[in-house]
């Protein structure tokens, strides 16, 4: 289908969408749309879309598609924010926070689009591990602009951190390790400008504790609040009267388009799916490969004498033990109904942290792949653990020399569904 707009409209776009531009020129939070171009918004997006001289294009839309004309796109309080912001000498440092659907992702591609048309080597980290752009679901991206981009996912991806969660609420202290490495990487690298894309968790506790970690260890000289009335007004108060730091309201922009868990869940297993679509199984030996993140593997093996005892002491049938001054792991043959009762038990018996897994339970666990240098090579989920043989096998697409496998808290089945989410490390 063809439309025609005229210059000065504005249109919002809600996907899935493919827009192809016949004639006249787009302007798409900052980034210059010519025709031949072609612009594509997938479900569950919307972008705000700004003619700048009359235009026709293509449209072919799904189902569930809308595009529609809205007043103004970007909030007139994001351009003078903008202003003000890349009016100041580098290098910046921006925090972006708000509540979920908020616009964050949008205000943070709007801004690093104007910070590279005018010059900056700008860098963006994504830390929304639940819903990544730069990087995959699970790890925070970063990445440095070489173009204008429409979405935060065509920003070139410079390294990532693997968190094994899609929820910083499970893994507050690795978001924050993350978020330094690479904030320390884009500094070394000369950037201008590195703005910080944070989660939508914004209540609580255990929320207010990261967002004022996070925020005093970044130290930013701005720190941005999307918010539609006062919602994370307190993740600011404690920074009002600090020198070289201002803080910056800003509304949310009309263009934003709600998402359902559903469809933030669809958008991960999606990556999910192209993740093992293109992986093979890879074995590696767990006396030359680390694990982290884990109890197993950290100890000494249990010999069967004492792990027979066990087996009379809490009825069940065990392959496999390991323990160390703090802590006992062990591995049931089959599958238990009291896995929890078990673990007690063990804990009164030994006076020891008890961890008790089932043979076979550990198929599907995400995993990170760290190589040679420590970088994150990529991801993978676990086929099988040898607990006997001490040996690991991972489905995953990477090829190169593994140093360390880093067990993450979220299980997939075969189909790339989110099955299990751990609250703390499963092994």
């Amino acid at each position: 289908m063809k439309y025609k707009e005229a210059s000065g409209s504005v249109l919002k776009v809600e996907g899935p969408v493919s827009i192809r531009i016949l004639e006249g020129e787009f302007s798409i939070l900052g980034r210059r749309v010519v025709p031949k171009d072609t612009i594509v918004v997938p479900k569950g997006k919307s972008l705000p879309i700004e003619i700048v001289k009359d235009a026709s294009f293509e449209v072919k839309a799904g189902v569930e598609a809308k595009i529609s004309k809205v007043q103004n796109a970007i909030p007139p309080d994001w351009r003078i924010s903008i202003d003000k912001i890349l009016n100041e000498h580098g290098p910046l440092k921006v925090v972006v926070v708000g509540d979920v659907d908020s616009g964050k992702t949008t205000f943070t591609v709007y801004l690093a689009n104007a910070a590279f048309n005018r010059g900056f080597k700008t860098a963006i980290i994504d830390a929304d591990p639940g819903q990544a752009e730069i990087s995959v679901p699970t790890t925070i991206g970063f990445g440095i602009l070489k173009e204008a981009v429409i979405t935060l996912d065509k920003v070139p991806l410079r390294n990532a951190f693997f968190v094994g969660s899609t929820s910083p609420a499970d893994v507050p202290l690795r978001v924050m390790v993350g978020v330094n490495k690479l904030l320390n990487q884009a500094l070394q690298e000369g950037v201008q400008i590195i703005i910080l894309n944070t989660s939508g968790w914004v209540f609580g506790k255990g929320a207010r504790e990261l967002g004022a970690s996070l925020i005093n260890m970044v130290s930013p000289n701005f720190l941005v609040l999307i918010q539609r009335g006062l919602e994370v007004e307190h993740l600011a108060r404690p920074w009002q009267g600090f020198k070289g730091m201002s803080v910056i309201r800003v509304s949310t922009s009309p263009a934003i388009k709600l998402r359902s868990k559903e469809e933030r869940k669809d958008k991960r297993e999606l990556a999910y799916k192209n993740l093992l679509t293109k992986s093979k199984i890879r074995k590696f030996d767990l006396s030359s490969v680390s694990l982290m993140y884990t109890l197993f593997n950290t100890g000494v093996p249990i010999p069967r004498s004492t792990l027979d005892e066990l087996e009379k002491q809490i009825g069940a049938k065990l392959v496999y033990g390991e323990e160390k001054e703090d802590f006992i792991f062990i591995v049931l043959e089959k599958p238990s109904l009291n896995v929890a009762e078990l673990a007690k038990k063990l804990k009164e018996t030994t006076g020891k942290e008890a961890i008790v897994v089932t043979k076979g339970m550990e198929k599907g666990i995400i995993v990170g792949l760290l190589n040679q240098s420590g970088g994150l090579a990529g991801l993978g989920v676990i086929n099988e653990i040898d607990y006997e043989s001490r040996s690991i096998k991972v489905l995953t697409p990477i090829e190169e020399e593994v140093s360390v496998i880093q067990v993450g808290q979220l299980k997939l089945d075969d189909e790339g569904h989110e099955t299990i989410k751990y609250p703390s490390p499963p092994l």
